[in-house]
């Protein structure tokens, strides 16, 4: 990336992938770091492990973005403001969820069960952001 000044990349990594990279390859990690602080490299998610949040109770969906967002903190990464899932992982609490760890979007998989049509025959998610997202 260092030869490719205007490539930027995003990964969808949990905070204990980045932790455990920080710890067996620091020299990997630490330009990887850099390149995030330089705005070239952004992360998804920010959950500690990239749980279906769907299938945890309340206080471990807290749990999970306190501790991901922490882990960030603790490795003077930028903190996520995208959260991504490559599976279904959302329910009823998540938006206030992503807005109280400073979150503002979120990318959502598009499965079936998550898409209708509208009347005009285009897609439209049933998923909504609430006021303030």
């Amino acid at each position: 990336m260092r030869a490719h000044h205007d490539i930027k990349i995003g990964y969808e990594w949990s905070a204990l992938e980045l932790e455990l990279l920080a710890e067996d390859a620091p020299e990997v990690f630490s330009e990887l770091a850099q390149l995030a602080r330089e705005g070239r490299v952004t992360f998804y998610n920010g959950t500690y492990a990239q749980p279906h949040l769907q299938t945890l109770s309340a206080e471990a969906n807290i749990l999970q973005l306190e501790y991901g967002i922490d882990v960030y903190r603790r490795l003077t990464l930028p903190s996520p403001l995208t959260y991504a899932h490559q599976e279904a992982s959302v329910h009823d609490q998540t938006p206030q969820l992503l807005v109280a760890f400073g979150l503002r979007y979120a990318a959502l998989p598009g499965f079936f069960s998550t898409r209708s049509v509208n009347s005009q025959g285009g897609e439209r998610r049933r998923v909504r952001a609430r006021a303030g997202w």
